[in-house]
């Protein structure tokens, strides 16, 4: 199975009210599930920033200022596909929210920079090249709190350099363009918010599959499906670095009779406290996985086979003195397997089921190690 994308995909965002690693896993899942039309606008973006330079050098009367207006527009460019690039391989929101933003804020220097080249300005062609910026900061995903700062430096830059370049506005037209604004910001902004919960709610759907998927319902150990994607993750860490990875596969002694005495629902109690007690013994980097009725696995990353048995003789301790469903007493047999050269998962998990039928017929209660029996 594929690495799990945004699931440890680890929100506060559009009044969302949830706590803060399920913000962070939001936002990490929406940066994935936008990269590929944030190409486009950036595409677009660089098109359109390029297309404007034949106005620029047909209305520019200084030979410096259609210089300088060519370089900053050419660098801008560059610097979109360049951060289109990083789209791709961004990891984290939060750089890419603040790579968005002075991106952003990039966008809204030239604009003004090239305002004021203009001796006068056209009014109502400036304020069109306006618009289409705010709609680009409201298609690219950021914090909400920092479209509207950009959108806002962007509105008062405008209205401030066109009322210097242009002593005839009035008050009606500068008005009116602040109206005009202001509802073309409200526009994007419920545009933003309502494409932010679609996000969201694909979010919580996907991430809720992905916990069924992942995780065991009764014992609420991990399912295999977690097991496959963190075996391959942890035996190319391990195998990097040069470190042990340990793996033990145990059942229940004598389950069956269990089963036939008390019932199956005494019985899945039995099997849910059972994976309480072995969570208790385990360390933060170790998986525990229900592997089918009442077999279970263990992977143990950059342990090897003496301090893996060590932990397992703790479970198979703590499991002896232990009562189950207040009253029943069992014990489990373990098999355990380190990793060698060429070793996958499936000759692991065999190599730890036959050590754990070899326990079994030294009477159970037992961690096997290799051929060797650790008490």
């Amino acid at each position: 199975m594929g690495k799990q994308e945004f699931g440890r995909i680890r929100l506060k965002s559009s009044g969302h009210d949830v706590k803060p690693g399920r913000r962070t896993a939001y936002f990490n899942y929406q940066l994935i599930s936008s990269r590929k039309y944030i190409n486009q606008v950036c595409l677009a973006v660089g098109v359109f920033n390029e297309a404007l330079l034949i106005p620029d050098l047909i209305f520019v009367k200084s030979p410096l200022s259609k210089l300088l207006i060519a370089l900053f527009r050419t660098l801008f460019t560059g610097l979109l596909v360049l951060f289109s690039l990083y789209c791709s391989r961004a990891r984290g929101y939060r750089s890419f929210y603040r790579c968005t933003t002075g991106m952003e804020l990039l966008a809204v220097a030239i604009f003004l920079f090239v305002l004021v080249q203009y001796d006068p300005p056209n009014f109502m062609v400036q304020a069109a090249g306006l618009y289409i910026l705010l709609l680009a900061f409201f298609l690219v995903p950021n914090r909400y709190r920092n479209m509207l700062a950009v959108s806002t430096v962007g509105m008062a830059g405008f209205l401030y350099f066109s009322w210097r370049k242009l002593g005839g506005l009035s008050i009606d037209e500068l008005m009116a363009a602040v109206i005009y604004f202001a509802a073309t910001v409200l526009i994007c902004s419920i545009f933003a918010l309502g494409r932010d919960r679609q996000q969201y709610g694909e979010f919580l759907s996907k991430a809720q599959l992905m916990k069924l998927s992942y995780t065991d319902q009764l014992t609420k150990a991990s399912s295999r499906n977690r097991l496959f994607s963190e075996f391959a993750r942890w035996q190319k860490i391990c195998l990097g670095r040069c470190r042990p990875l340990s793996l033990s596969l145990f059942d229940i002694d004598r389950f069956k009779s269990v089963n036939d005495q008390f019932g199956h629902s005494i019985a899945d109690r039995v099997l849910a406290e059972l994976a309480d007690v072995i969570r208790a013994h385990l360390r933060s980097p170790d998986l525990l996985v229900r592997w089918g009725g009442d077999e279970f696995v263990i992977l143990f990353p950059e342990t090897d086979r003496n301090n893996a048995a060590g932990i397992l003789n703790r479970i198979r301790f703590a499991i002896e003195k232990n009562r189950f469903a207040g009253k029943i007493h069992i014990t489990c047999s373990f098999g355990l397997a380190e990793m060698e050269e060429g070793s996958t998962l499936d000759s692991m998990v065999q190599k730890a089921d036959d050590l754990m039928y070899s326990a079994k017929k030294q009477g159970g209660n037992r961690v096997e190690v290799r051929e060797e029996k650790a008490q």
